[in-house]
């Protein structure tokens, strides 16, 4: 064999050997990772509760308005349409 060409095979094999040295589970990054995911996720969660905190008060203000008014005549409109009005139709 070609010692320029086991030179190579060895740099490659320390290149791969360092590559997943951070993808090895039986290191202490196992921990790290699950711990980021759980991280994540409840960052997603937040953030969902955050949108809903800042679009309740806009439901309220609209539930409030559509209460003083009569919505039957929109309602049976929407109730026309072929999908939207199933939908509606289904939530109630």
């Amino acid at each position: 064999m070609n010692p320029k060409s086991q030179s190579t095979y060895q740099n490659t094999s320390q290149t791969t050997s360092r590559a997943t040295q951070y993808y090895d589970d039986s290191s202490g990054k196992a921990f790290i990772r699950t711990f980021l995911k759980i991280l994540y996720v409840l960052g997603c969660l937040a953030a969902l509760y955050f949108a809903y905190l800042n679009i309740n008060p806009y439901v309220a203000v609209v539930g409030k308005l559509l209460g003083q008014t009569d919505v039957t005549g929109f309602g049976r409109f929407i109730g026309k349409i072929p999908l939207i009005g199933g939908v509606a139709r289904a939530l109630g």
